[in-house]
């Protein structure tokens, strides 16, 4: 079932191997993780969610397993639901599986009404819709005017189809037109009256136009006048400022400019402009008596303006006398735009850019000296087109709480120095430039260190190109150190106070110095069939490190002797880390159990002679908790599920439907693992989803006939003390009893240790069935069924009814290593 929460809600997901280092990645935002325990981590719905499905991870940085299921429902007032609307009565409400608040659309009155016979209830959802409920959308309509004359064509209201054709017309393109739209171009015009209509006279029209044949009008005088057509009622041929019909006119009198002076009717410009002559009036004219002011020009003789003419400026002549005072104007080059020289306006320009030059400094652009200008600028930054080269340290270079910069850019210092008794003594002064401290610490009076870290896990994922180790974290540790060796136990011991990086150590190789507590080594020194043993120590900050080391030694899964091996990660529920398992049932080549494609399992063998075989390879033959370990994998990943979700559907259960009737090699390609009529591997198509012999494991790996093909030998008796009801039937799980010897929690998860299992799956879902057997008989455990078993096989499916000495052409083993 989907899970459904609320922002602020606290989930929690259970597990195993979780670590400090896993996060939450809800929707591709990374959110803050509790860690509890390597069993359980929490977090916290956050708020800005919205509505619908969510898409929730656990990682970090070496794996990452997606979550699914979940939904976010800020509204709980409705319930969630992810079939078809068509299923779900028109207008109730529910979350679709997108989280959008949707109404169903299955027309539930009307199967009422199809049912009973009875008038429905239901409200009105149609134009023209009768025996329903008239809502405010959909009101009674009288139908006395609804007539099909009465509504335009192409429409229909409440039921009736109008018939009304709308009249339209186009505007009028041309003069004299009827029957059309005037426009702007061509506007109405009564030629029944001239006084509707003016201008038309024959005063503005010219002798072509007035003498034309064609185009009729009426003047103000009620004469008719006739024209040849339009083209000759144009702009060019009515006086200016003349309208008519539409049209204003461009004709006007034809007048030279003025060109000399008092001359007169001509057009006067800006260089002969309107003058006032002195007409024998001498209060009408002017004379300058300096050089930049005038005086009112009295009546003076000729001799008073030859006297004068040094006070009168070189570019005038009075009365033919020219002036020969010269001021001494500065030149408006030198002068600025917005002043003046006499009258001359200044040409000289503002300064208005950073380093300009050539301009007149103002209050925004000031005049600045550029020398040694550079080294007191930021880098970043022009003043006066000097680039500066001041370059200010990081904040964290300078002491938390000191203010600093330059040019307005202030910034804070974020360093924190270590106190003194902290630094260990004798090593250089530190801090501060401008005050210097002298370190105290005494590496000899340092007793504490921190305990040794756990390896709970180390793993070829993808054999032998990534180990993954991982540990639990240790409370005061700064970090840890991983150290490897392919050949013997780690000797190096890393020294107190000393730091170290990655590198050869002696025989030795430090793969990882830092705060992390996983590790995934992809070293070119990896070698396949090798057995790496590893040490882990961990440091406090003053690199005073562990005691002892954390130690573990793990098996390369490729090329060992027995043919395909693939890597398991170890359950810390079934007790198990890292293991080697055979990737198919071995066939017998030449007495050796060989894991290949192509040939048949190596059936008829007891589990006594299995063991031995096993063991003549240098392997085991597979416990029951390695078994779980990777039954377990198999059921908690959505692939190997029918519908691609974990508990939707069914699990891949393998050959077990009698169809072909016999055992089978397993295929060369991962992708054949069906077989139909014969042995030969194909792909799905048609056939059903459980029969698949192919398994996906977390870490990419695949294995094959975990449940199906033929029984497999496990490592464990229990004749005395089995399940009950324990009889010589074929029984669900969840119809049994554990005992001391064997709990249930030895032949299936459980819900309360392992959360994404749910603890009434069945045969239904293909996990398999139990066949105890009697108390006091058989006890050899048999698990995965066989190619008759049909619904009684998966990947969980025991029988404990046969001894150690069964011979069965129905009955192989399977080999497995631990480092």
């Amino acid at each position: 079932m989907p899970a459904i929460y609320q922002p602020g809600e606290e989930v929690t997901i259970q597990g195993s191997g979780f670590t400090q280092t896993h996060k939450v990645v809800i929707n591709g935002k990374t959110y803050p993780t509790k860690f509890i325990s390597a069993e359980e981590i929490r977090f916290t719905m956050p708020d800005d969610l919205g509505d619908g499905q969510i898409e929730i991870a656990v990682k970090n940085k070496q794996l990452s397993k997606d979550l699914s299921g979940f939904f976010a429902l800020a509204e709980t007032d409705y319930p969630l639901y992810t079939g078809d609307a068509a299923k779900i009565c028109s207008g109730e409400k529910f979350y679709n599986s997108d989280g959008e608040l949707t109404e169903g659309t299955k027309d539930c009155d009307q199967a009422e009404v199809e049912k009973t016979g009875a008038v429905a209830s239901k409200n009105c959802k149609s134009n023209g819709e009768v025996g329903c409920l008239t809502t405010t959308t959909y009101k009674a309509a009288d139908l006395t005017n609804l007539a099909s004359s009465n509504i335009k064509s192409g429409v229909t209201i409440a039921g009736v189809s109008g018939s009304v054709i709308v009249e339209s017309h186009s505007p009028c393109s041309g003069a004299n037109q009827s029957g059309c739209i005037a426009t702007s171009t061509y506007k109405t015009m009564d030629l029944s009256s001239s006084g509707s209509v003016t201008g038309l006279t024959s005063a503005n029209f010219d002798t072509a136009i007035a003498t034309a044949a064609d185009f009729e009008f009426w003047d103000a005088s009620g004469v008719r006048h006739t024209v040849p057509g339009d083209s000759d009622l144009a702009a060019a041929n009515i006086r200016q400022a003349t309208e008519i019909h539409g049209q204003t006119g461009t004709v006007v009198e034809t007048v030279v400019n003025c060109s000399s002076n008092g001359q007169q009717d001509c057009v006067v410009t800006g260089s002969y402009k309107a003058a006032t002559t002195c007409a024998g009036d001498d209060s009408n004219c002017y004379v300058p008596t300096y050089a930049v002011t005038t005086q009112p020009l009295k009546a003076i003789s000729y001799d008073a303006i030859e006297n004068g003419k040094g006070s009168m400026l070189t570019s005038l002549t009075l009365s033919g006398i020219a002036g020969t005072y010269t001021p001494d104007f500065p030149d408006p080059a030198n002068v600025r735009t917005i002043d003046t020289t006499d009258t001359d306006q200044g040409t000289l320009a503002d300064c208005n850019s950073d380093g300009a030059t050539g301009c007149v400094t103002t209050a925004s652009y000031k005049s600045a000296l550029i020398s040694g200008a550079a080294s007191k600028i930021l880098s970043t930054e022009t003043l006066a087109g000097v680039t500066g080269n001041v370059t200010l340290p990081a904040v964290g270079k300078v002491l938390d709480g000191i203010s600093y910069g330059a040019g307005g850019t202030s910034m804070e210092g974020t360093l924190t120095l270590p106190a003194a008794a902290n630094v260990l003594s004798g090593t250089d002064n530190y801090g501060d430039p401008a005050s210097l401290l002298i370190p105290s610490l005494d590496s000899s009076g340092i007793k504490v260190r921190p305990a040794a870290p756990t390896i709970t896990s180390a793993v070829f994922n993808v054999s032998p190109d990534n180990l993954t180790i991982t540990w639990s974290s240790v409370a005061d540790a700064a970090g840890y150190i991983v150290i490897l060796n392919d050949s013997t136990d780690v000797s190096w011991v890393p020294t107190d106070i000393q730091t170290y990086t990655a590198g050869p150590q002696g025989s030795d190789v430090v793969v990882y110095v830092g705060s992390d507590t996983s590790y995934s080594y992809t070293g070119a020194t990896i070698t396949a069939g090798t057995t790496y043993s590893i040490a882990i120590y961990s440091y406090q900050v003053n690199k005073v490190y562990s005691n002892l080391p954390a130690t573990k030694t793990v098996l390369s899964c490729a090329d060992l002797a027995g043919g395909t091996w693939v890597a398991v990660p170890g359950d810390g529920v079934y007790g198990t880390s890292g293991f080697c398992v055979q990737k198919y049932i071995p066939s017998n080549v030449s007495g050796a159990p060989t894991s290949q494609t192509g040939t048949t399992p190596w059936v008829s063998i007891n589990q006594d002679d299995a063991r031995t075989a096993c063991a003549n390879i240098g392997a085991h033959l597979i416990t029951n908790p390695e078994w779980m370990t990777i039954a377990a994998n198999i059921a908690s990943q959505d692939s190997n599920w029918s519908n691609g979700t974990v508990g939707d559907g069914t699990l891949s259960r393998g050959h077990s439907d009698t169809n072909p009737n016999q055992a089978c090699a397993a295929d060369a390609s991962d992708l054949n693992g069906w077989v139909e009529g014969s042995c030969t591997g194909q792909t799905q198509g048609a056939l059903a989803f459980n029969q698949r012999r192919t398994q996906n494991l977390s870490n990419g790996e695949v294995i094959w006939d975990i449940g199906g093909n033929v029984w497999q030998w496990i490592d464990y008796n229990n004749a005395s003390d089995k399940p009950t009801p324990a009889n010589a039937a074929w029984h669900e799980f969840t119809a049994m009893t554990g005992s001391t010897t064997t709990p249930m929690s030895h032949l299936v998860p459980l819900n309360s240790a392992q959360n994404w299992w749910d603890d009434t799956w069945n045969s239904t879902e293909s996990i398999g069935k139990i066949n105890p057997g009697t108390n006091g008989s058989g006890g050899a455990l048999l698990r995965g069924a066989s190619w008759i078993v049909g619904s009684d096989a998966g990947p969980f499916a025991v029988y404990l009814g046969y001894a150690p000495s069964l011979v069965s052409t129905g009955v192989s083993f399977r080999c497995a290593r631990q480092p």
